[in-house]
């Protein structure tokens, strides 16, 4: 990890300054076998390995999986398939990888950032996301390659290589690292002995792609692994590094690196490591078309630097004319804010955070007794989380590693799911840390008391290093994806999954913003390279339709929307968790208003050809003026569209409102 010096805020290892409360209504991970670890994954992308028997969907890309107890892992090239406001993938067991030997008990033997070990005892498959291939370790036992389609044609190539159609029109290719005469027994290919070897299978979409996968074969990557690499507060990188192994021991020719294949969103990233194989674009998953790369056998390292420059601060340029009428707002808003915070995390954090905004927008406009009356108020309500007096508190779960609130932890239902992990950081704590950094810029002694607060929030959704003690490195993300997800353990049937982007991206530019108030310039630079990432992400996959964007392909009639509600690993869907009116999927990707709202849309060309879907929605008699600030928001809402709205939102006000409109 890169930086010039250590930081005060995320690189400290130390006990949270809370209670110790474990959630008693998490569910407790099975298969797991002994760690070293600290912590328990609460958002790993194979979450579903290790929740109920453990034989769940996981995402591997570009297969799907499910590792079935007693029966050994089922392998899917899946197809889409389009709903009238959704596209998901389905799972066909087109093949199993088992032995005729009985299998013992399935367990996860080791895990790291890109990699999931699963252990059959006659066998393990290391899970290794973005390689076209699956691969399984035997030992002393007799492989064997089921399928639910019939077996139109095997090909034995070579000794270690045989080639299959099946009768829904794919072909198949299974390398080993030693020679099988495999046997073909109705739907089934098994190997005439036990062997201590590899096997590793892909499937063939166009022709062209055999030749690649033939040479790539002969390397596999046994895990991989995520790292930051932050250079001053404007640059960084996200780095892909992988332990490898040679399919045949001894083999003493040339290494040709590992086959991966990029996303959509990685492509649109600076890359450094590895060659481009223009040729190999043939798979798809549910993101899009994923390109082949050799990453370079030298090092096995593969770097991916956001190329969106990211140099939003606290606050926007507006013209001096508008002073007047923020200040007019300003003072209208005073008398209309609440004493008190609402109890739970998530209300509460973005009533803080709007009465952070407020402060920033007073101290531009240069009326200080307001923003000093302000501070003033924001520091009583945040004692009541900062100092645990409230009806609901923080607390640590040192078995998981996490901060949760004192309701959540024995209650499934309480702030929004909490107790199983679900949304707690980046969206729940994003919103407290964007107050705190406030307060922080404004008050040096509410700084320097609230620290150790501030430092555990921070870390608990953004810890940086893999050597923590307390807290998961990068809990939300999926490395492989680099999508921060909420979902926690829940378990869902399609994998992980988000809803709101704009408050992950608000999550990680609090993170930027805590380091620019406390001088933490590694801090800083960590947010903005995450913030970075989130507008990447959110940019590709949510803001959908994008004439200038031939990689990501939803298909009508989810296309027409513009703007995806929820995405998980396996499906994309229109519609929110809490309904699926137009408004409130536009609207639950734009807040809070801030100025990184401006960035976050500023992809032109998709904000132009949205325009006309946006114009409709925010004129509709079933989209409320709450909502209707957000979708207007997107293409530029004017001060007298402000003015007209009758409501806000609880994290928005009138003043917010004007100030984003005259900072267009």
């Amino acid at each position: 990890m890169c930086s010039s010096s250590s930081s005060i805020i995320l690189d400290t290892n130390e006990l949270p300054p809370f209670t110790i409360q474990n959630s008693t209504v998490a569910p407790q991970p099975q298969f797991l076998v002994s760690t070293t670890k600290s912590t328990i994954p609460t958002n790993a992308w194979w979450s579903n390995l290790m929740l109920g028997d453990g034989s769940g969907y996981i995402p591997q890309t570009p297969f799907s999986l499910k590792a079935i107890p007693d029966t050994g892992l089922q392998i899917c090239y899946p197809n889409r398939v389009i709903g009238p406001s959704y596209i998901f993938q389905n799972f066909n067991a087109d093949w199993t990888i088992s032995s005729i030997e009985p299998l013992s008990s399935k367990l996860i033997s080791r895990y790291s950032d890109l990699s999931v070990t699963v252990d059959y005892g006659r066998f393990t498959v290391p899970i290794v996301r973005g390689t076209p291939y699956i691969t399984a370790i035997y030992s002393g036992s007799t492989p064997t390659l089921s399928t639910i389609h019939a077996i139109l044609s095997t090909d034995q190539v070579s000794p270690t290589k045989i080639k299959m159609v099946l009768n829904n029109n794919s072909t198949w290719i299974v390398y080993s690292s030693v020679p099988i005469q495999w046997q073909v027994v109705g739907n089934v290919i098994q190997a005439p002995i036990s062997i201590s070897g590899v096997i590793r299978i892909s499937t063939v979409i166009s022709t062209d792609q055999e030749p690649i996968l033939d040479r790539y074969s002969s390397t596999f990557p046994l895990n991989g692994h995520l790292s930051l690499n932050v250079y001053g507060t404007e640059g960084g990188s996200f780095s892909f590094d992988f332990d490898t192994q040679r399919l045949v021991d001894g083999d003493n020719s040339t290494d040709p690196g590992i086959l991966f294949l990029l996303l959509p969103n990685h492509q649109k990233m600076n890359i450094t490591g590895g060659q481009i194989i223009p040729s190999f674009t043939s798979y798809r998953n549910i993101r899009g078309l994923l390109q082949g790369i050799a990453i370079n056998p030298s090092d096995n390292t593969l770097s991916l630097s956001p190329k969106i420059p990211f140099n939003v601060g606290w606050t926007s340029n507006i013209p001096l004319s508008s002073y007047k009428d923020i200040t007019a707002a300003l003072q209208k808003d005073m008398d209309q804010l609440p004493a008190s915070i609402p109890p739970d995390s998530y209300s509460a954090g973005k009533v803080l955070a709007l009465f952070a905004r407020l402060i920033l927008i007073a101290d531009h406009v240069g009326e200080l007794r307001i923003r000093n009356t302000l501070i003033d108020r924001l520091i009583l309500l945040m004692n009541i989380w900062t100092q645990s007096i409230g009806p609901d508190k923080w607390v640590y779960d040192d078995h998981f590693g996490i901060i949760i609130t004192s309701n959540g932890a024995v209650d499934r239902g309480a702030d929004y799911g909490v107790g199983v992990f679900n949304d707690v950081g980046i969206f729940h704590q994003g919103y407290h840390l964007y107050a705190a950094a406030v307060l922080a810029k404004f008050n040096s002694v509410w700084r320097l008391a609230n620290t150790k607060y501030v430092s555990a929030l921070a870390k608990n959704y953004a810890c940086p290093n893999k050597n923590n003690t307390y807290f998961p490195f990068l809990r939300n993300h999926d490395a492989y994806e680099l999508i921060s997800y909420a979902s926690g353990l829940v378990g869902y049937s399609d994998g992980s999954n988000k809803e709101s982007t704009s408050e992950s991206c608000n999550g990680f530019y609090a993170i930027a913003l805590l380091g620019s108030a406390y001088k933490d310039t590694r801090c800083e630079a960590i947010g903005r390279l995450l913030t970075a990432n989130e507008i990447i992400t959110a940019q590709t996959y949510w803001h959908m339709n994008n004439p200038n964007d031939s990689l990501v392909m939803y298909e009508p009639p989810l296309a027409n929307q513009y703007v995806l509600g929820n995405l998980f690993s396996n499906k994309v869907d229109g519609a929110t968790w809490f309904g699926n009116n137009p408004s409130y999927a536009i609207g639950i990707q734009v807040i809070p208003v801030t100025p990184l709202t401006k960035v976050l849309f500023s992809d032109t060309p998709w904000v132009q050809a949205a325009t006309s879907y946006l114009t409709s929605i925010a004129s509709s008699n079933d989209t409320s003026p709450e909502w209707k600030a957000f979708v207007l928001s997107i293409i530029g809402i004017t001060p007298d569209q402000v003015k007209a709205l009758t409501s806000f939102d609880n994290g928005n006000t009138l003043t917010n409102m004007l100030y984003f409109a005259y900072s267009h």
